[in-house]
């Protein structure tokens, strides 16, 4: 569906996707100071064209970021176009951020695979900021759960 050329660094958008893009980028665009319009419309000017340039991929980061968190995409697009704009999300900056985070995430839990869980606790720290502590007779970690993503806080090993 997206794929990022490693010569060009281009992110590409497939054709089923632009419009509803398309959409998002006009819908952002009363939100944003007239300084910044000129290059919100340049961004849609490369989504039409399904090639999105290194330097405008963050911007639809953003965009597409702001939309997937607050529920409009699933409301507008339905699960389909939340799933197009995931993944598309997912080669912007901001998804290949969250992809390295995850993995980290993913590796620091395989150190309690075959160990047994002596505890698990859900806590909130402020409202979009919840933690995650996992126990184990060897380690506990405890993970920060907010809206842009997934962390390790921290990880004891020992007594």
């Amino acid at each position: 569906m997206v794929t990022t050329e490693p010569q060009t660094g281009s992110l590409f958008i497939e054709r089923e996707a632009r419009d509803l893009v398309l959409r998002e980028v006009a819908a952002y665009l009363p939100s944003v100071p007239p300084d910044r319009q000129a290059v919100l419309n340049r961004l849609g000017r490369t989504v039409e064209t399904g090639e999105v340039p290194p330097e405008l991929q963050g911007l639809l980061g953003e965009i597409l970021g702001v939309s997937l968190m607050s529920g409009r995409t699933r409301r507008l697009y339905t699960a389909e176009g939340e799933r197009l704009f995931t993944d598309i999300f997912r080669q912007t900056p901001q998804g290949r951020e969250t992809s390295t985070q995850l993995a980290s995430i993913n590796r620091a839990l395989e150190a309690f695979v075959g160990h047994e869980i002596t505890s698990v606790r859900v806590n909130m720290r402020t409202l979009g900021h919840f933690t995650i502590t996992i126990g184990t007779p060897v380690a506990t970690i405890t993970l920060a759960v907010r809206p842009n993503g997934v962390t390790l806080e921290s990880l004891n090993v020992g007594s």
